[in-house]
């Protein structure tokens, strides 16, 4: 595949597998707006107040007691490692003496040992310490209004970063705390994670403001400076890196391989089969059936679920092993694992106890394994009030495979977390997510995942003086204000755009393109005032944004920000305006440092008298008048036109306040739309585009002639556009363009 139908493929979804479309989406940490736009929670602490500190064994419970001594309120130290008897009865005698305020709970801030060099007795008696003895702790304070704030260390990003969790049974307290959170909606309950190495001032200052501030987030983290949530962006698995061939060679090893769940999975991968690469004889056969699976169990071989899961392997031309193995003995899961010989493709955990894939994970070390695949409920993502345990165990089930990252960055990490099971689509979406190379992380999937999501989204309102302080230090014209923030949708906020300053009449129908860009882009740069837009990528143009004569346009606009490659921020922006769909989405790529430099190319401007093209038949067919005409003559140069802006451009349009240069995005769009119209007489509006990238603004120009570059790939399903001066100076460049046919 050459470059330009890589280039195709991407941006188109003609041929995409079925499998693709169910919904994918995938676990990542958003940015969470600073302490000083939200509001404050009910908690203070006054003089007399008595508060619980669970100590870790650094220094942060002695520090945390001395900040609250300094609000008059008396720190109660307990000890964790304590049995539960004696934590009990610790409690017991502090009740008696009068009311508890609240509980910090800091023994997940300990450094766990070295994955690979601890026993399952260690790990276990580590666990008790950090998840069990809260669980004994918090039924002791039931009938209480106490807040319960807990501590963890998982790396700032709660092990939803690239980087994985550190410090994984940090997990299972983050599981239990939403648990808890779902049962006392009323209450503060929360978790805060950590780096590895915060000062520790900052990390119990940290704790104290997390009390008193931001009553809507129940799970945040600090990361480079900045506040972080786990949240959710929608993500296709397409992918050109391949994953694991799933074919007669691949081997499996599946813990838990009896249950319903499993048998269903088991035996779709089995009798999966794949296109030939060709007649050839050996292709055919490794087309036929898929590998061998080791499969564990608790039950015996001759039960009938495993003779029946057994036989379906064998009829699809598979090799099934079975052994009877208690998974949450250490011994039996390595001897089991000894019969295995050299590699291992596939290992899937479907047993849902942290004990068997701790004791699956340390076994299978010394192994090369290419993928580590974890079943999930949705428990531990979301939290259940009804199953506090399930939550705790979960979440750290997709901890311990975070962890991988730091440990095994050879292997893939998969964690799927199960809403619905549709037998229907079960095996496509583990077969999407094994042959899908760039495949790792957390992901949610199965029915009605976006209602799920959107049920969760709890928000809060900002407080308005420094939202309002915030639009004045980006400086964003076309925003009027910074409304709430979600936990999953990010920071709303309201754009009022005026047509009369920006030279709209009410003979046009829709908003320029480029306007709503702008607002994005805008959008974008408040959650992160301290950085620059250098791209706008991923553009989706739905339905055209309707003018009302005169009136101002009222539109909401929403981003959600993720961490991206390097120290960059990824802004998942879209904007809406009085429809439940959004209009126009795009991701807006936030940096540090401002692109720089003036980058040139090779081109000369074709003389007047070659401009032939009048674009005035083009601006009059189409249906939809393009507010903006911007484009004043055109030249075809071989399959390329090269198109020329109008020197007359609305004054607000030139303005050094636009953050992206709306004119400069809509002659890109414009010109390519001539092209379909010169060549094959289509009148067509925008769809989409890869990226947008503006090096300078048109205030730039001075009288100066500005000219758009189109070249068309595969015969205009695509397009790439480069805007120069007239001396090949580039002032913006916008790739994979694509139109759509006017209807």
């Amino acid at each position: 595949m050459n470059p330009i139908q890589e280039k195709i493929a991407v941006i188109t979804d003609d041929k995409e597998p079925p499998a693709n479309r169910i919904s994918r989406w995938l676990v990542l940490p958003a940015l969470r707006p600073s302490l000083k736009l939200c509001p404050s929670t009910p908690i203070t602490l006054n003089q007399g107040d008595r508060v619980i500190i669970a100590q870790d064994q650094g220094a942060a419970a002695h520090t945390l007691a001395a900040q609250l001594e300094t609000y008059g309120v008396t720190p109660l130290i307990l000890d964790p490692a304590q049995t539960a008897v004696t934590l009990a009865n610790q409690l017991q005698t502090w009740l008696a003496d009068g009311r508890i305020r609240g509980l910090y709970w800091l023994p997940a801030l300990d450094e766990e040992p070295a994955f690979n060099n601890i026993s399952l007795a260690d790990w276990r008696e580590l666990r008790r310490v950090r998840l069990v003895s809260l669980q004994t702790v918090m039924p002791a304070l039931e009938g209480t209004d106490v807040f319960l704030v807990a501590a963890t260390r998982l790396g700032g990003l709660l092990g939803s970063g690239d980087s994985g969790a550190i410090n994984p049974l940090g997990g299972a307290v983050a599981g239990f705390i939403k648990a808890y959170r779902q049962a006392h909606d009323d209450r503060l309950v929360k978790v805060v994670d950590f780096e590895v190495d915060p000062k520790m001032e900052h990390l119990t200052g940290t704790l104290l403001a997390e009390t008193l501030i931001d009553p809507g987030v129940t799970e945040v983290g600090y990361w480079r400076g900045q506040r972080f949530t786990p949240a959710f962006a929608a993500q296709p698995a397409a992918s050109h890196k391949p994953g694991v061939a799933l074919n007669r060679q691949t081997v499996f090893l599946v813990a838990g391989a009896a249950a319903e769940f499993s048998r269903e999975v088991v035996a779709g991968l089995a009798a999966i089969q794949e296109e030939p690469a060709s007649e050839d004889v050996v292709d055919l056969a490794l087309a036929t059936g898929s590998g061998t699976f080791y499969l564990l169990d608790t039950l015996p071989p001759e039960d009938t679920a495993v003779q029946h899961l057994i036989q379906a392997i064998e009829k699809a031309g598979g090799d099934a092993i079975y052994q009877q193995v208690d998974l949450t003995d250490d011994t039996a899961v390595t001897v089991a694992l000894q019969k295995i010989n050299g590699r291992l493709d596939v290992l899937i955990h479907a047993d849902g106890q942290p004990d068997s894939l701790f004791n699956l994970l340390q076994a299978s070390r010394e192994m090369p394994v290419s993928v580590v695949m974890a079943f999930n409920g949705a428990d531990g993502r979301f939290g259940n009030a009804q199953h506090p345990a399930a939550s705790a165990d979960q979440a750290l089930i997709s901890a311990l495979v975070s962890q991988m990252r730091q440990e095994r960055s050879e292997t893939r990490g998969l964690v799927i977390d199960w809403l619905e099971r549709d037998s229907d689509q079960t095996v496509a979406i583990v077969q999407r997510e094994l042959i899908n190379g760039q495949a790792q992380g957390e992901i949610l999937t199965g029915g009605q995942a976006q209602a799920r999501i959107q049920a969760g989204d709890e928000r809060i309102t900002l407080e308005k003086a420094p939202a309002r302080q915030r639009l004045v230090q980006v400086n964003a014209p076309l925003l009027v204000e910074l409304t709430t923030a979600g936990i999953y949708s990010g920071l709303h906020g309201r754009a009022a755009i005026q047509p009369e300053k920006l030279a709209l009449t009410p003979a046009h129908s829709y908003l320029p393109w480029g306007i709503g860009l702008e607002a994005l882009a805008e959008m974008a740069l408040t959650t992160a005032p301290d950085y620059h837009v250098a791209v706008l990528e991923n553009a989706r143009f739905a339905a055209p944004i309707p003018l009302a004569d005169d009136q101002t346009l009222a539109a909401e606009l929403r981003t959600a920000v993720f961490p991206a490659l390097g120290h960059s921020l990824l802004a998942h922006s879209q904007l809406r305006s009085q429809t439940d769909a959004p209009h126009l989405t795009a991701q807006a790529r936030l940096v540090a440092r401002p692109i720089t430099g003036r980058p040139q190319i090779q081109f000369a401007p074709p003389a007047s008298d070659e401009m032939v093209i009048d674009p005035a038949v083009f601006y009059t067919q189409t249906t939809a008048v393009p507010p903006w005409q911007f484009i004043e003559q055109a030249h075809v140069v071989g399959d390329q036109i090269v198109a020329r802006l109008r020197q007359s451009l609305p004054p607000a349009l030139l303005t050094e306040a636009m953050i992206y240069s709306p004119a400069l995005l809509e002659f890109a769009l414009q010109a390519a739309d001539l092209w379909q119209f010169y060549r094959h007489g289509k009148a067509v509006r925008p769809s989409a585009f890869q990226s947008a990238t503006i090096f300078r603004q048109p205030a730039e120009l001075t009288g100066r002639p500005l000219f758009a570059i189109v070249r068309p790939l595969g015969n205009g399903r695509a397009f790439d556009v480069q805007i120069v001066d007239e001396n090949a100076y580039l002032f913006g460049i916008v790739t994979g363009y694509q139109n759509r046919k006017l209807s």
